[in-house]
């Protein structure tokens, strides 16, 4: 797999799950089970969470020299590796925000206390792998 693939494919899983977040949130308030403030109040904190991660990997996107030659390709171990990690991260945190969405009986601050946490302190499992393949040139 080519190194422009493997930064697709890690892109994609954030920008996925962050998008189902957002759909969630939505979903209960079409339910009424939250209100507009509380929204405005969620996304604003998902940015917050997803901000370093998805600015590392739009900087090291738009970082990236192109050379002539052939495309570098991604190691395998790696690729899953930082696939697994990305993966089981934003699952975490998607998880949580659907269980809330789909009728939970907990509330919105006690969601965003749980993402909030995992943010701070499971960052680690992600910030590595994007850190290796979007601050590598592509070529």
């Amino acid at each position: 797999m080519s190194i422009g693939r493997a930064r697709l494919t890690l892109f994609l899983i954030f920008v996925i799950s962050f998008l189902v977040q957002v759909v969630a949130i939505f979903y209960s308030l079409r339910r009424g089970t939250i209100y507009g403030d509380n929204v405005t109040s969620f996304v604003k904190g998902l940015l917050s969470i997803y901000s370093v991660h998805l600015g590392v990997v739009v900087a090291g996107s738009f970082a990236q020299i192109r050379t002539t030659g052939p495309a570098r390709t991604a190691s395998k171990t790696p690729f899953w590796t930082a696939l697994v990690l990305a993966g089981t991260w934003n699952a975490l945190l998607a998880g949580r925000t659907l269980y809330f969405s789909l009728g939970s009986n907990d509330s919105i601050d006690d969601l965003m206390a749980y993402l909030t946490m995992l943010a701070s302190g499971g960052s680690f499992l992600v910030a590595g792998a994007l850190t290796y393949f979007f601050s590598h040139k592509s070529s």
